[in-house]
């Protein structure tokens, strides 16, 4: 959600880091897309392709940099970045509807006696905070979240409608957790004896450290014993499982539809892209970039390979060979048919 706020465009640039071509008294109140803006938009332009686009929008102002705008834009007014992507989400931040802060505790609230809430918080109605629980100041409960037993928030976390966290778990500072997320499910362990699945006893919690964002709709499963952890930085995007006793390292993201399976390793700075599938107990070392839709079998993966592809994951040079050998399948196939013929013809 953003927020109409007018200001000059020479303030504006001050914001964003950028130079004004002309006009700096110019008053712009919106960042827009380039069909729906008007005068007193802002529109972005990080690709000489929208250029036509962006002639034909009704806005006068435009973010851009000095190698896509020489030359090409007709009639407006640059505001020129040598950082464009910095710049352009300095505007976004600019624009966007920061509700202002103000603690409060509800009284449709239900926390338990023997919990420790700072009073500096914002806990909204029909929320349920269990015994033995610690939340610290600056932090934000929406409503219909349930906080279990003996768990710790830190400062300035936000937790948005329906999210639920299980007994043990532990938040640190800085934590952003969307609707309908789950924190400290049971990991999914059974023995398989004479036909019958017997639970195995989790009794383990999760871990989330500092300045980690959790989207919506994921599961992150306590450990069978000891943790489950997320490291500082970590960003998951919405409809990610993360299993028993995984350990996800600082500044990884991890995109939508990923599975991360019991007792796996991701390193420091990796990214496993949509619908990535983590096999139990693999290691990804640091920096590893995981291909969409690419399995990971038990296996470490090493930083050398930078980058891995297909099922299973593969170095990328040599998942692309595959790949187009694949695709050459059944001419090979023919013409193997056709030489087995051949061959046949002369035997005979």
């Amino acid at each position: 959600m953003h927020l109409k706020k007018e200001v000059t465009l020479k303030e504006l640039a001050g914001f964003i880091n950028a130079d004004i071509s002309d006009e700096p008294d110019h008053i712009v109140n919106d960042i827009s897309e380039p069909e729906s803006a008007d005068e007193r938009s802002v529109v972005y332009l990080s690709n000489k392709k929208f250029i036509e686009k962006v002639n034909n929008s009704k806005a006068k102002a435009v973010l851009t940099s000095d190698k896509i705008a020489s030359g090409s834009l007709t009639d407006k007014i640059l505001l020129v970045s040598k950082d464009l992507e910095d710049s352009f989400n300095k505007l976004l931040e600019f624009f966007e509807y920061k509700e202002k802060f103000s603690p409060c505790i509800s009284d449709k609230t239900s926390i338990a006696s023997g919990t420790a809430v700072s009073k500096d918080c914002r806990v909204e109605d029909f929320v349920a905070i269990k015994d033995g629980t610690s939340i610290e100041k600056n932090t934000i409960i929406h409503s219909f979240v349930y906080i279990g037993k003996n768990v710790k928030i830190g400062k300035n976390c936000t937790i948005h409608s329906n999210v639920s966290i299980y007994d043990g778990t532990v938040i640190g500072n800085n934590v952003i957790i969307h609707c309908n997320t789950v924190i400290g499910s049971d990991g999914f362990g059974y023995l398989q004896k004479e036909g019958r699945n017997i639970k195995v006893p989790q009794i383990g919690n999760v871990v989330i450290e500092d300045n980690v964002e959790i989207g919506s709709n994921t599961s992150i499963d306590r450990a069978t014993i000891g943790s489950t952890v997320i490291r500082k930085g970590v960003k998951i995007d919405n409809l990610v499982q993360i299993a028993h006793n995984v350990t996800i390292g600082e500044n990884s993201i991890i995109a939508s539809q990923t599975g991360v399976s019991g007792s796996s390793t991701v390193g420091k700075n990796c990214i496993l892209a949509g619908q990535v599938g983590v096999a139990d107990h693999a290691h990804i070392e640091d920096n590893v970039i995981v291909g969409a839709k690419t399995g990971v079998p038990s296996r470490v993966v090493r930083s050398e390979e930078k980058m891995i592809f297909g099922t299973p994951g593969r170095t990328i040079l040599k998942a692309k060979r595959i790949e187009a050998i694949a695709g050459k399948l059944p001419e090979f196939y023919q013409e193997f048919n056709e030489l087995k013929k051949l061959v046949k013809d002369k035997l005979k």
